[in-house]
């Protein structure tokens, strides 16, 4: 089985990390910022911090 790279290994750690916290974590399309509603929410998403709604 191949290893990961380096970026996979980041980006599924942050992943982790986020849905730990007890967001929803899913991130923007442009990236950036991230979905901080509970897990498996209804409707769009959304980030507090930058105040940014997005699908």
């Amino acid at each position: 089985m191949p290893s990961k790279d380096a970026t996979t290994r980041a980006t599924t750690a942050e992943t982790s990390a986020g849905r730990a916290g007890g967001y929803c974590w899913v991130e923007h399309p442009d990236g950036g910022y991230h979905c901080t509603l509970h897990p498996n929410h209804q409707g769009k998403h959304y980030d507090v911090y930058s105040r940014t709604e997005f699908d």
